[in-house]
């Protein structure tokens, strides 16, 4: 048996994967000052990018399991959204993923991961990256069902047609 222990990085979502999106964009360009997601699933800028168990979703006293139970059946909902309504692509509204990591970042204040205590689940700044700043189900019911208007989609175009004369 061999074993690589390598080590982790935690507040390194994606290390060392090189993810682009639009305009080339880098997902580690995006991230320079840490880790942000909307319900850690998606990435404003990135369409059609989905993760499990990205920014904000990690837990200090519940099974990650839970929480990955639910990112697989809002994954999957954005998948049925992209087949059902013919789209290319969609992207998060950088608002809606704003308002969000706004949300995580003032309730993550109150935890015990902010008062006080300095670890690896904070940037060097002080930002909240990794852990979920509350209870389980309510990220369970955050992600009960994709919500389209969340979103920026990209409408597919309609295939062209060649009809050639017998």
């Amino acid at each position: 048996m061999i074993i690589y222990g390598t080590g982790f990085k935690a507040a390194e979502f994606l290390a060392p994967m090189l993810v682009s999106g639009l305009g080339g964009w880098r997902l580690q360009q995006a991230w320079q000052d840490g880790p942000r997601s909307y319900l850690g699933s998606t990435v404003s800028g990135f369409p059609n990018f989905f993760m499990l168990y990205g920014p904000n979703t990690n837990l200090g006293g519940n099974s990650i399991i839970y929480m990955l139970e639910g990112q697989i059946g809002y994954v999957l909902g954005a998948i049925q959204a992209l087949q059902a309504e013919r789209l290319a692509w969609l992207d998060v509204r950088p608002d809606v993923q704003d308002a969000f990591s706004s949300w995580v970042q003032s309730a993550s204040r109150r935890s015990v991961w902010e008062t006080g205590c300095h670890s690896w689940y904070t940037t060097a700044s002080g930002r909240n990256t990794t852990n979920w700043p509350g209870h389980t189900f309510m990220y369970r019911y955050q992600v009960r069902r994709f919500d389209l208007a969340a979103y920026r989609v990209m409408p597919k175009r309609p295939a062209i047609s060649s009809t050639s004369a017998a």
